[in-house]
């Protein structure tokens, strides 16, 4: 009998144990439980500022502004246009977005990023302009975003970065040809070629279908193009190579097309050449004007000249200063003429301060007729030069800055003399080469601003059928900083990201 109440004893306490077990692995697995939820709130949290941040950063990425717009208010102001005008509803997600009176902080209080039953993700975000730099150009804005699970708002996370200012017309001058429209080296000899290597890539604004025609000449950087991504190379060619990637079999074909990249349409730089022209209260030129009696000029060099007529140039011709071309007039350039300055060439797409002018699309009014090897030197302005000394200073990056002119080369652009070929960097609507040897541009970049060819008839905004070009960048190669219309965007600075604390 007494061992049967023992056994019931430990029966009782083994029940007694088991159920305080139960419950502690109970209460644990409830702990574990609500440790995972906060820990998905936090990762959801987390992502929700990430999500927004990314949102805010792409929504305000696509503003440009000019560079005499791009003060810190003018900014703010851009930024709170765009953001409250997403939807149509002067709102974003049904919210209020709000800007204080002197716009230095802007706060948009709530955007939903993924709803359903289990997650509700929100962020609020703000920006934030100092007020000292209301007037400034282009100054650093903050930008400040937390994110939660509406869920369980307890859990959040903030995140800052700081957003500063992208020069975003200076893409084009990355390429050693960047063209609007289409390249076409016709020529399995029409090489584009630089030094260093990277120099000698080709840009393709164009967003048709085969932006760039390859057809065995040696391509000694990369290929971009915007759009379409095909690019045509001659595979049946016995040369020609991509990235140093020789092109011969479809085998070659596929590594050299690891060489051609996708990329999102630059913004092609608003070129004003007719800022340039020099004139007087009245319109009028006060350049001195060419063609004159050849005979007046004997001995004696061309300077800071305003050519209205068609004129053709001799090769022990010498041209220094600033030579301004009238729309519709040829200049040809027989032999070897000594450039010692800037062509620049009339624009018939703008007014007279540089503003497009609605609906004007004209191309190839003026043209650049090069027969011989153009020789442009360092610049020479005449001591009483009327070019004031800051356009001396934005044109001394250029040897021809022409956005709608044609530019004719059939002469050797490689001869071996010092100064041979361009000086620093080409801008023309439409550039056809035939020329017998490379065309040499030393410190610069050749842009052409066509959509398509109208005066040649291949249709192409640079057509290359000698060979080639030559782009020879110095070290301390940079892009010209005048001669057109900055556009600035607000990008994020990648090394002030941090989390912030509540």
């Amino acid at each position: 009998m007494r061992n049967r109440g023992i056994a019931a004893i430990l029966a009782m306490i083994f029940l007694v144990f088991f159920s305080v077990l139960g419950i502690s692995f109970c209460s644990l697995a409830t702990s574990s439980m609500h440790g995972a939820k906060n820990d998905r709130d936090a990762q959801v949290a987390m992502a929700a500022a990430e999500s927004g941040m990314a949102f805010i950063q792409r929504t305000i990425a696509d503003i440009t502004m000019t560079q005499s717009q791009a003060t810190g208010q003018a900014a703010m102001q851009a930024i709170y246009s765009k953001l409250r005008t997403l939807d149509g509803t002067a709102t974003l997600g049904g919210q209020s977005i709000t800007v204080n009176a002197d716009f230095t902080t802007i706060t948009v209080p709530a955007i939903a990023l993924h709803a359903n039953e289990k997650i509700a993700q929100r962020c609020t975000a703000q920006l934030t302009l100092n007020a000292a730099d209301l007037t400034a150009d282009r100054p650093d804005i903050s930008l400040r975003v937390t994110g939660s699970n509406s869920n369980n708002s307890s859990f959040s996370r903030t995140l800052m970065v700081t957003l500063t200012s992208r020069d975003r017309t200076l893409e084009a001058f990355t390429y050693g040809v960047f063209a609007k429209g289409r390249v076409d080296l016709a020529d399995g000899k029409a090489s584009v070629i630089g030094t260093p290597a990277s120099a000698g890539s080709i840009g393709s604004a164009y967003t048709g279908s085969t932006a760039i025609f390859l057809h065995g000449g040696d391509i000694s950087g990369n290929v971009y193009v915007s759009g379409d991504p095909s690019v045509l190379f001659a595979t049946n060619s016995s040369s020609g190579s991509v990235g140093g990637v020789d092109i011969h079999d479809s085998a070659s074909l596929a590594d050299a097309l690891t060489h051609v990249h996708e990329i999102d349409p630059p913004t092609i730089p608003l070129f004003n050449a007719n800022q340039f022209a020099q004139l007087d209260s009245s319109g009028t030129t006060k350049l001195a004007q060419l063609p004159r009696d050849a005979a007046l000029f004997k001995g004696k060099a061309y300077s800071d000249v305003c050519i209205t007529q068609d004129v053709t140039f001799a090769g022990n011709d010498v041209l220094q200063g600033l030579i301004y071309v009238k729309r519709g007039v040829t200049v040809r350039f027989n032999g070897n003429p000594t450039i010692q300055g800037v062509i620049v060439v009339e624009d018939p797409n703008l007014d007279a301060n540089g503003v497009p002018i609605a609906g004007s699309n004209v191309t190839s009014t003026s043209t650049l007729n090069f027969l011989g090897t153009p020789i442009f030197a360092t610049p020479v302005w005449p001591m009483d030069s009327i070019v004031p000394l800051e356009q001396q200073a934005v044109l001394a990056d250029y040897s021809v800055l022409g956005p709608s002119a044609y530019i004719y080369i059939s002469g050797n652009g490689g001869s071996n003399k010092e100064y041979a070929g361009f000086g620093k960097t080409v801008v023309c609507g439409t550039l056809e080469e035939y020329g017998s040897g490379m065309v040499k541009i030393r410190d610069g970049t050749l842009i052409t601003m066509s959509d398509t060819m109208v005066t040649g008839t291949e249709g192409y905004s640079g057509y290359f059928d000698g060979d080639g070009v030559e782009i020879q960048r110095s070290p301390g190669y940079h892009a010209p900083y005048g001669g057109y219309v900055h556009l600035f965007s607000w990008v994020i600075e990648s090394s002030t990201y941090r989390e912030v604390t509540q």
